[in-house]
């Protein structure tokens, strides 16, 4: 079962309690996004290596390299795909 608040995975929004109502989204620091986004990643990855998944596949924006490279996930050039 999936967490359902933000404190329970362990980050909370800048100037929020698991009690208050706390910024607006777009409020939302990068530390905080960071750490939650982290925290999805690492959820997604114990799935995949629960139900012995082969590999993990990304498509990621250029942004967003740089926090995958961080999560262990390499480049790999030996995939070939169908475009939708």
């Amino acid at each position: 079962m999936m967490p359902t608040s933000t404190s329970s995975l362990g980050c909370e929004p800048p100037g929020r309690t698991s009690t208050s109502t706390g910024p607006a989204p777009d409020e939302l620091d990068s530390q905080f996004l960071s750490c939650l986004g982290r925290r999805l990643l690492d959820s997604a990855v114990s799935y995949a290596d629960d139900h012995d998944f082969a590999r993990v596949v990304l498509s990621p924006s250029e942004r967003s390299i740089p926090f995958y490279e961080r999560a262990g996930f390499i480049p790999a050039s030996n995939l070939i795909v169908r475009p939708a």
